[in-house]
């Protein structure tokens, strides 16, 4: 029989080539890994750097948005200012306006009728401090309305506003520029002093013309005198003493005399001459 013998060293042999080959596998596989690593570090840091220049991009859009819209805060901030420069000028428009009916409406409540015997005429409530007591409105009116009432033997001044009538304290009185200054002792609204108009200016007269009561004229300034103003609106015997008011219902003058027979040319007293011998002004 013959005999088969293994040559010494044959088995270590066959055990260095199989951990020789575990670790070439265990090496390819962690450089792989190795690899694969890499590549995921080097995936992700272009993503990072892509999405850096995306914020970037966001980072200029808001720039721009901002700038944006400080342009668009800085542009409505000169619209409001352009509105509210029209608002005040539509004001301004609004207040030069002539308005017959407000100006009416305002100073209506103010005027009343005056009665002196069998006379009669208009006159209208203006602010006098400290008013006699038991009086509360100073109305001013013509001195021709109420010159019989002077005599002491003469009637008694009546000054009525609707249905009511008050017998009045004849104050003071102006011969020479026709007027004079009663006391009621109800209490009326008073009426403001107008600044001096321009010769052209709206002006409206309210009075008692023939005895219809709140008659309501309107025209303009027609000259300019240093004591009285011409005006064509409309006047007639009642309307004396009743105010000639201004394009914002202001007293201009105390309305007094015609030239009869033209038709408008109308006068009214200015208020400033109240101060001459009417009142302490």
């Amino acid at each position: 029989m013959t005999e088969i013998h293994t040559g010494p060293g044959t088995s270590g042999q066959g055990t260095g080539r199989g951990v020789t080959a575990v670790t070439l596998v265990l090496l390819m596989a962690l450089t792989g890994a190795v690899v694969f690593l890499s590549w995921r570090v080097y995936a992700m840091a272009q993503q990072t750097t892509a999405l850096a220049a995306k914020v970037a991009d966001v980072e200029q859009d808001l720039d721009a948005a901002a700038s944006q819209v400080g342009e668009l805060a800085g542009s409505l901030d000169k619209t409001n200012k352009d509105l509210t420069s029209v608002d005040e000028k539509l004001d301004e428009q609004a207040e030069q306006a002539f308005n017959a009916t407000k100006v009416t409406e305002a100073a209506m409540p103010s005027v009343v009728t005056v009665y002196c015997g069998d006379s009669g005429g208009s006159g209208f409530v203006i602010d006098v401090a400290d008013p006699p007591q038991g009086y509360r409105s100073a109305v001013i009116t013509n001195h021709h309305v109420i010159e019989d009432c002077t005599d002491p033997d003469g009637p008694e001044v009546v000054v009525a506003k609707g249905d009511e009538q008050d017998t009045a304290l004849l104050y003071s009185w102006d011969q020479t520029n026709d007027l004079a200054l009663v006391y009621i002792p109800n209490r009326l609204p008073a009426l403001e002093t107008a600044t001096s108009p321009q010769v052209g200016d709206p002006v409206v007269a309210i009075g008692s013309p023939y005895g219809l009561t709140d008659t309501v004229t309107t025209g303009i300034i027609s000259k300019i005198y240093d004591t009285h103003f011409q005006t064509d609106a409309a006047v007639g015997p009642g309307n004396s003493g009743g105010p000639l008011l201004d394009r914002k219902g202001d007293v201009l003058g105390v309305t007094t005399f015609m030239l009869d027979p033209s038709q408008g040319t109308n006068f009214a007293v200015r208020m400033r001459m109240r101060c001459e011998e009417l009142l302490q002004c």
